[in-house]
């Protein structure tokens, strides 16, 4: 059920489309499997709305999601077109060290890149993140750089990026919370008129100095449920030091809910569970990388876990790993998920850095699983 990948797969915006769909199936829940449940709403939206804007007069309605397995299913896709390059972001403060573009994430006209090493004032590494916006043609400016309001030195604000929509959250693994040193932070940012501000700061509720709370982060949102995922990798469980954990927050309102953090079933001191973490909103499933989880042959071969929403928590679903793994692959070491157009499949692409290839030691190599909306992978 899994092959390597050795070409990109390009993906049509939604943006496109809006205007031309007009019958949407039902929206699909946790477990895959079609909602029987979903309220009726019109399916006319204004036709004067473009972009973002009819986006979220869909999110409003709660249509929004209902659009997207529309798309799926009527499968709109062209050929695979040729990738150039555009643009190299760059930032016009940007100093030695800085370590800008250590994380990265992009939505629509908008991109979020992270600078964790970057010196804020006297604060010594205490990070940032950049945000670029494209113009009417293909280049990017700075729109704006967001900082901590709170930060200290070494808190490597930026690790880890995300945005969906008009929120991004950026990981600060490093920064101390209260007397505990490293327990690390996320902070999220909501856009309002063009510029970014401030929401919240995220901490884990049974947070322990060292976790490193932050070092991943994973964003969706639906017209429904708006949903983060966290990882702190070096959470300790038990006596397992180090086994590594993921956190996931609800928004209600103005604030973001704590949830019954994941952790996994068989999970060992080192696994560093979390240390990669994605979600995929529509089919309400979440991917977590444990890239030193030993398998029952090689050590630190890797795995990634796949939870999916049941009622109000995440179930363990499946644990994936690659059937010609070996010793130190750390498959999972970075994770990514996607409902793939015109099939009504769900894709989760794994990496494996330290993969031995072609006689090549740690040349590397990326898998991916598929799975239908109502199978495993």
């Amino acid at each position: 059920m899994k092959r390597k990948i050795y070409r990109v797969i390009s993906k049509i915006a939604l943006a496109i489309i809006i205007a031309s769909l007009a019958v949407m199936p039902p929206r699909l829940n946790a477990g895959f499997s079609a909602s029987a449940g979903a309220p009726n709403r019109p399916s006319e939206a204004p036709s004067s709305l473009q972009g973002d804007d009819a986006i979220r007069n869909l999110k409003e309605r709660g249509l929004y999601d209902s659009l997207r397995e529309a798309v799926a299913i009527a499968g709109f896709k062209t050929d695979d077109p040729p990738f150039i390059l555009r643009d190299k972001l760059i930032a016009d403060d940007g100093m030695a060290n800085d370590s800008i573009g250590r994380s990265v994430a992009i939505y629509r006209d908008t991109a979020l890149v992270g600078a964790p090493s970057d010196d804020i004032g006297a604060n010594t590494d205490q990070g940032s993140a950049y945000v670029f916006v494209r113009g009417d043609g293909t280049s990017w400016s700075l729109r704006q750089k967001l900082t901590a309001s709170d930060g200290a030195a070494y808190d490597q604000f930026g690790s880890s990026v995300a945005i969906y929509l008009d929120f991004a959250i950026v990981g600060a693994p490093n920064d101390d919370v209260g007397a505990k040193f490293d327990q690390g932070s996320a902070y999220v940012f909501e856009r309002g008129g063009g510029s970014w501000t401030p929401q919240t700061k995220l901490t884990a509720s049974d947070g322990a100095a060292g976790d490193k709370f932050g070092y991943s982060v994973a964003i969706d949102t639906s017209a429904y449920t708006d949903t983060l995922v966290v990882g702190a990798p070096y959470d300790d469980n038990s006596s397992n030091t180090n086994q590594g954990s993921a956190y996931v927050f609800e928004r209600g309102g103005n604030s973001w809910v704590e949830k019954p953090k994941l952790i996994a079933s068989d999970g060992a001191a080192g696994d560093y569970f979390g240390l990669s973490v994605a979600i995929d909103k529509y089919t309400n499933t979440v991917a977590v990388g444990a890239p030193y989880y030993d398998t029952d042959f090689n050590p630190q071969q890797g795995s990634v876990f796949i939870f999916a929403r049941s009622g109000g928590s995440w179930i363990e679903r499946q644990l994936l790993t690659a059937g010609d793994g070996a010793n130190g692959d750390n498959f999972g070491a970075s994770v990514a998920i996607s409902l793939l157009p015109g099939i009504n499949q769900l894709a989760v692409m794994v990496a494996a850095p330290n993969d031995d290839m072609r006689a090549i030691s740690n040349l590397g190599s990326a898998y991916i699983f598929s799975a239908d909306i109502v199978g495993n992978f």
